[in-house]
């Protein structure tokens, strides 16, 4: 029984890492010099729900949440 705990907690554990690699992806993002402010101000909210979705998935693997936390 504590084998199959222990994998998984890995499990959960690359789940996590390859959420923070598809933010760290997110963040890449070039604008070209012909969007205009409206196409950042969307391109910043979207990476922030994405953001949030992640943050809220951690609170549900029995994680604690800290809440009052401002993302940007």
């Amino acid at each position: 029984m504590i084998g199959d705990v222990a994998r998984i907690i890995i499990s959960v554990t690359e789940k996590i890492e390859s959420f923070i690699d598809l933010i760290v992806e997110g963040m890449e993002i070039l604008v070209s010099q012909s969007s205009t402010i409206i196409d950042d101000v969307e391109i910043i909210v979207k990476e922030t729900e994405l953001i949030v979705t992640i943050v809220l998935s951690k609170g549900k693997t029995g994680e604690r949440r800290q809440t009052g936390v401002c993302l940007m």
